[in-house]
């Protein structure tokens, strides 16, 4: 998953460390302050979305849309 950084570019969530600046869901831009890594046992489902974009998630994830907070399943 690719996330938007402040200066326009693109990193992969992987690589975000602490003091990267990157834009949250409402196109304001953010400086992460903390970073975390966990095992997940759930179902890991992989969406294709019309531009191309995948993304992996679990079905309990939100994504925000014009239509508002959307669960993956």
């Amino acid at each position: 998953m690719q996330v938007q950084l402040a200066d326009g570019s693109y990193k992969a969530i992987s690589n975000i460390i602490i003091n990267d600046s990157v834009i949250d869901a409402f196109g304001n831009p953010q400086v992460v302050l903390d970073t975390f890594q966990y095992d997940i046992d759930e179902e890991i489902l992989e969406l294709e979305f019309e531009n191309n974009v995948v993304i992996q998630c679990t079905k309990e994830h939100e994504f925000l849309t014009q239509r508002g907070w959307v669960q993956a399943q």
